[in-house]
């Protein structure tokens, strides 16, 4: 069962992140993703109120990596987002639920045995990620994108898998 939840949410959130970027106006987007991601945080932090402390710890590293990562290269212009956002608010609600997904979906690569296939599935699933930014018109990608978002990718992966073993959300 919670598995099955995890694989839907983790596919809800991504979908509803990059659909509102692209197809709803930026004035609005607020209206749709900010109680999508309140709603998201309210229910994990409901499941895992007991580890409140660590949760919230865990969480946090998650989200502050990425955004640091991702600002980084939008400052670089490696990733540039369409409109008229320097940091579009789609890719900050997805940062924003994407490190929840390792307390269900992702969590089978905490295990340490698994770590090199977490690094892996970073290294591939990340860019790929990405890239459908072009596609639907909400990213543009610039430079050697995909070799940083990959190294990024395999690293964010293994440390998330070793702070969620560590920290135990």
């Amino acid at each position: 069962m919670k598995q099955g939840f995890g694989i839907a949410f983790t596919t809800l959130s991504w979908w509803v992140c990059v659909l509102t970027g692209k197809y709803i106006q930026e004035s609005i987007q607020y209206y749709v993703l900010i109680p999508f991601v309140i709603l998201s945080i309210a229910v994990h932090w409901k499941y895992y109120r007991e580890k409140s402390s660590r949760f919230l710890l865990f969480y946090l590293s998650g989200v502050c990596l990425g955004l640091l990562f991702d600002g980084t290269l939008v400052s670089l212009k490696i990733l540039e987002a369409t409109g008229n956002n320097m940091f579009p608010l789609w890719l900050l609600c997805l940062w924003l639920v994407f490190p929840l997904n390792f307390l269900h979906t992702l969590k089978t690569f905490t295990e340490s045995k698994k770590m090199p296939l977490a690094g892996l599935f970073g290294l591939i699933g990340g860019p790929l990620a990405y890239k459908a930014g072009p596609a639907f018109g909400i990213l543009l990608l610039n430079g050697l994108w995909w070799l940083a978002e990959g190294f990024f990718w395999a690293f964010y992966m293994i440390l998330m898998g070793y702070l969620y073993r560590t920290w135990k959300p």
